[in-house]
Parts: C-alpha cells; structure tokens; sequence
C-alpha cells in the first residue's frame, strides 16, 4: 500500500485514531479519547535503558505477559477497531494505519507489514525498535506489546506474538509475527501463552481524576522543554543527551509492577535506582530539587515538589497518573528514579523507602526516606 506522508499523517490526525496528543500542560503528556474527546489517556516517559536492563533481569516469559496486557489494554482504551465490526478491506486499512501510528510515537522506524486476513496473521519488520535494538530481548514491547494489541483487534485471546528476528540479537531487522496458537503452531514457532485479559478497561473514574488541573509548582511542559533543547525530538523520539527517553499510556507502569510482585519490585527499584543516579552523576553537582522539578513534570509525571526536611528528602508528585491498580503497586520505579537522582546530585546514598497516597479528586503520592 503506497500513500504519502501527508495523507496518512492527516488521516491519522483527523479520522482514524481521533484524538489529540497534550504536550503543552507542565505536569501532564496526554490522548484525547471519545466521541467528545473528553477523556485524557495519561502517558508517562521512561529511560529506554531502565527497560533494557529489566529485559535482561526478569523471566521472558513473565515479560511477556506484561506486555501482551499492556498492548491488549492499549488498543481496548484507544478504541481500535476490532475485526467483527468492519469489512475486509477496512481491516486491512485499518492494520496499515495501526502500524504507522506504533512507527508514529518514537517506537522505531522503516516498518512493514503483512496480513494473511483469513489466518490471521499479522507480520512486522522494523528497525531501531525500542528495547530490543540493544536487549535482543523484544518481549515487553515487541512480541508482547504488538501481540497483544493484535490479539484484540482479531478477537481472539489465544493469538500470541513471536519475535522470529531481532537486530538486538544480530540480524538486520527485526520482525514480530502475531497469530492465533494454532497457526504459530503449523509454523513451527514456540511461544508464550497469556490469556488473562479480563478487565483491562478505564474505570468509571479515571476520566475524572486524571482531568487536566493547573499545577502549583511545575512550570514546565514537554513541549517547552523541546523547544528550549532541554530535551531532542527527532523522528518521533525523545532523548536527554544520549538517552533515549520512551513515552508510553501509564498503565505500562502499572501492570509492570503488579505483575513483577513484591519480590520483583524491589529489584525493579534497584534497578531504577541505578539508572537515575546515573543520569544525575554525569551532571555537575547541584541541589536535586530545580532538576527534578523541571525534568519529571516535563515527563509526565505530575506536579513534582522536591524538599530537604530534617529527616532528609521527601518528593510530592500531585496530579500523578492514577489508574484502577494504585493500591496494587508501591510504585518502585517512581521512587527508584527519584531517589538515584537525588543520591547522584548530592553524592549521598537517598532512598526513598517510604510512601502515602492521597487520592482527593486528584491522585497524589508523598515519598520520604
């Protein structure tokens, strides 16, 4: 299928996907959903390095799990549309545009697809995919992130994706092939099987609670952060001086940590603990608060307030991404950053063990030592 640039980007932008992407409110990065276009869908931005190394920690195939729901619920709440309700010809149109708006959000780039409509299978080749470019791994974003989304829009919870190639493993592309069980069994693939795709969809409240508010102490905004050159956008990628910095709909964050449990989210805060003091030793040395409290907001974050008590560090992020599991995670990889970043600037180990929620309207979280 050829069509130029400009007509899919339009059609993108004006007919099939129907929403508006937020990134001039300091606090927030959001979708606009519904018919109204009233509901914000809240995205969050994590260091694509944070996600290799989890890929390279944890089971592929309890990545994979979290990766298929994670895809499931991303094309449940961004209203795809689904096999049983458009024509042959729509559904491949409509396959078309999915994968140019995945290539579209900084997920990778030059990708191509197949569809054997009556098999249901759905082949993609692409390059520079985020994650397993550099883990060889691909199972939260790649066979677990399109499996699931092509899970949903089929109908069929039994199809499952396989990652056949990866150029994080050496080859020149990668490609996920996505099919019902049956037919990556007559292919000769092994694969992952995650059934549990049950109650994946926006609670009544979280149109309400993640309402765009005014924040009291961010002042600064994703896309003012680019146009000052704090952050790069380029193809559709953000970075931080070389770190590559991926957006993603903040249940991802959510069901990585309900999923990984306890035991796992302590490694999971290690590990964002690790990263974000990285981050911040490469800086010069300075008080955390004016950094964090421009470069979390800017990501999404909320309204991040940043203080040294006589107890040591506490970090409010107001306004956070709420969603129906906030009682399910004690949000490790929030606190790992937080307190990296901290201990990194101030050369002094801080972490940041302790947490309350409020949820009030909005959604906040209180961090302390």
């Amino acid at each position: 299928m050829v069509i130029k640039d400009k007509v899919v980007d339009w059609y993108l932008r004006n007919i099939y996907l129907s929403k508006g992407e937020i990134i001039n409110r300091p606090g927030y990065i959001c979708e606009q959903m519904g018919k109204q276009r009233s509901v914000f869908i809240r995205e969050v931005t994590l260091p694509e390095d944070l996600l290799i190394e989890i890929e390279r920690v944890f089971p592929p195939g309890k990545l994979y799990k979290i990766g298929k729901v994670f895809g499931y619920r991303y094309a449940l709440i961004s209203e795809f549309p689904v096999i049983k309700s458009v024509s042959r010809d729509d559904f491949i149109k409509n396959a078309y545009f999915i994968a140019r708006y995945v290539e579209s959000v900084s997920y990778g780039k030059n990708f191509k697809e197949t569809i054997d409509y009556e098999k249901r299978i759905f082949r993609m080749s692409m390059e520079d995919y985020v994650i397993c470019r550099k883990s060889g791994g691909g199972y939260l974003l790649a066979s677990g992130g399109i499996g699931g989304i092509w899970s949903y829009v089929v109908c069929d919870e039994t199809t499952e994706g396989v990652q056949t190639s990866c150029q994080g493993r050496g080859d020149d592309k990668c490609e996920v092939v996505c099919a019902p069980a049956r037919e990556l069994g007559k292919l000769g693939l092994s694969f992952f099987r995650a059934h549990d795709l049950k109650n994946l969809g926006l609670d009544p409240a979280y149109g309400s609670i993640n309402q765009i508010r005014e924040p009291r102490y961010a002042k600064n905004s994703l896309k003012k952060s680019i146009d000052s050159g704090f952050f790069k956008y380029t193809h559709g990628m953000i970075t931080y001086r070389d770190q590559r910095l991926f957006l993603c709909e903040a249940s991802f964050m959510y069901i990585l940590e309900k999923e990984l449990g306890k035991s796992g989210c302590r490694k999971l805060f290690d590990l964002a603990f690790s990263w974000g003091k990285s981050l911040a030793s490469s800086e010069k040395r300075q008080d955390p608060a004016s950094f964090l409290m421009d470069f979390l907001p800017a990501l999404g974050w909320g309204d991040v307030l940043v203080r040294k008590t006589g107890s040591g560090y506490e970090v409010l992020a107001d306004l956070f991404p709420w969603t129906k599991w906030y009682k399910d995670v004690d949000y490790s990889i929030f606190r790992g950053l937080v307190s990296g970043m901290i201990s990194g600037f101030t050369g002094k180990k801080t972490e940041l063990k302790r947490f309350e929620m409020s949820l009030s309207g909005s959604f906040s979280i209180l961090c302390r030592e």
